[in-house]
């Protein structure tokens, strides 16, 4: 092969002249890529895009494809998890200086501990959802109550709630999810689709009324816990609309980066070809040259795919003597580009901050500490009240609609004082040493009150099991408490040292942490 080729270069004419001349221009032309990743084309697709996902019949859909995302799913686990938190701690308010008030708190705790299949823990994560598709709707169910309940104080036949049944908005139809009359100006009825009543084996149950091809859901068997919602908007909005954008474009520039990278780990193979062989392949397709130059393309192919593990190449030199340069040489060039002024981890990492920030949660990203302590508290501050009001959307629903339609069903008459009502317990409940500093302080002064609800409370904010009896005397009571052991206040009814009080006041009132 390598006698052909010389003996094809002396006799190369002077009519080829012109041609080698070309070859050799194109073979000092650089053989770096000179393409871009196209972020102007990014920003069109997502354009083109964003009124088919987010269109009315495939915006939930796109929201479900959303949470495969890795910030999506992180900031909307986080809210989820600390809604669960919330609720897995929570207690009832009630009056209980109202026995009618005491009675019905009773029941509504015996009612919430026997849930069928459900707890308000369980409940709030279904709600919580409502972060996604805007509206969480849930049916309500009701049953007879039984044993110690199975009538109420007025000895009338009692229910309770049996279990709130989730109804996911996937299911609801799509062409009119809700029946809007009165001039637009109320919902009477939810719609679920008919193919949300399958079986197992994907069988269609068909019920009664559904020949319009869904269910109507009257909407007073029905809560609606909605974010966002108001009077004119009563379904909500999905915060995943408002970080669509930041999330379509994350992903495309991360699957540019990962062929970026796939490019630069692998390389693209670039083969280096005598000219005078390339000309006669390019003449000739069919000739010696030819044939061979077409074989190395495919070699050079799968080389890039993975296909071809290796190739074999002559040796010869373009020096007769063996030494200097080979007339074949492969090489593998990475993906450099030239005149790159943007950094595609640094424009995913901008993506993904703007997707933290619409879940107010940008203290989650754990390596932006760029601003510091102070920044790092405002942004648990920011977080803290994003969850807040979630969880106020909840309680609401509990308080101001499922607790007073099951005593109303009751015929149970309170006033809305005497009425239970749910509390979420703390995000960050305070730690046993805060509650003690705070209790020794509030006894100190002669403020806390010696009863037996107040001691129970007591115990439990120190974590204790143990109760005392709520039926117990006062005379009862103070046996069993053991007496004051420290002189705190001491120095506050008398007035602290450096005031107009005894200067030889109790010092424990000026110790830093009995201190106000």
């Amino acid at each position: 092969m390598a006698k052909n080729r010389r003996g094809s270069k002396n006799k190369t004419s002077a009519g080829n002249n012109s041609s080698n001349t070309s070859t050799t221009t194109e073979q000092r032309a650089s053989k770096k890529p000179q393409g871009t990743v196209a972020i102007e084309t990014v920003k069109q697709v997502v354009e083109l895009l964003k009124p088919y996902e987010l269109s009315k019949s495939q915006r939930l859909k796109t929201f479900q494809l959303m949470l495969l995302d890795d910030a999506v799913s992180s900031a909307f686990q986080a809210n989820s998890v600390f809604i669960e938190k919330a609720f897995a701690n929570f207690n009832i308010k009630y009056d209980n200086n109202s026995e009618r008030s005491t009675q019905a708190k009773d029941f509504l705790k015996w009612n919430l501990n026997n849930l069928k299949g459900q707890t308000p823990r369980s409940i709030a994560r279904s709600a919580a959802e409502f972060k996604r598709d805007g509206v969480a709707p849930f049916e309500k169910v009701f049953e007879r109550g039984y044993g110690d309940w199975a009538t109420t104080p007025d000895g009338l036949p009692s229910w309770k709630v049996k279990k709130l049944n989730y109804i996911h908005p996937l299911t609801l139809y799509p062409s009119e999810p809700f029946t809007i009359e009165q001039g637009g100006s109320a919902v009477t009825h939810m719609n679920q689709s008919q193919s949300a009543f399958k079986n197992s084996g994907g069988r269609q149950t068909n019920l009664a009324g559904m020949s319009k091809g869904y269910i109507s859901i009257p909407i007073q068997k029905l809560v609606l816990m909605t974010y966002a919602a108001t009077d004119s908007q009563p379904f909500g909005s999905s915060p995943f609309e408002a970080c669509y954008t930041a999330w379509r474009e994350k992903v495309l520039l991360q699957d540019l980066t990962t062929v970026g990278v796939s490019k630069d780990l692998s390389g693209t193979p670039v083969l280096l070809l005598p000219s005078n062989i390339l000309n006669d392949a390019a003449v000739d397709p069919s000739s010696q040259a030819g044939v061979m130059v077409e074989g190395l393309k495919q070699s050079m192919a799968n080389l890039h795919t993975g296909d071809q593990a290796s190739m074999i190449l002559p040796s010869d030199t373009f020096n007769e003597a063996g030494s200097g340069a080979r007339e074949f040489e492969i090489k593998f060039l990475g993906v450099d580009g030239t005149g790159k002024q943007f950094d595609l981890e640094a424009l995913v990492e901008q993506r993904k901050k703007a997707i933290y920030n619409v879940f107010g949660a940008a203290n989650l990203i754990a390596a932006d500490s760029s601003g510091g302590y102070n920044q790092l508290e405002g942004q648990n501050s920011l977080h803290s009240h994003f969850i807040e009001r979630d969880i106020a959307v909840i309680e609401e629903a509990w308080n101001k609609d499922i607790i007073p339609q099951l005593f109303r069903m009751n015929e149970w008459d309170l006033t809305e004082e005497e009425l239970p009502k749910i509390k979420a317990g703390e995000l960050t409940p305070v730690t046993i040493e805060e509650f003690s500093k705070g209790i020794q302080r509030v006894g100190a002064v002669g403020l806390l009150p010696r009863t037996p609800e107040v001691i129970n409370e007591i115990l439990s904010g120190l974590g204790m099991t143990y109760r005392v009896d709520t039926s117990m005397t006062q005379d009862e009571l103070d046996t069993i408490l053991t007496d004051a052991t420290t002189r705190s206040g001491d120095g506050m009814s008398t007035g602290l040292p450096s005031g107009t009080g005894d200067s030889n006041g109790n010092n424990s009132a000026t110790n830093s942490d009995n201190k106000a």
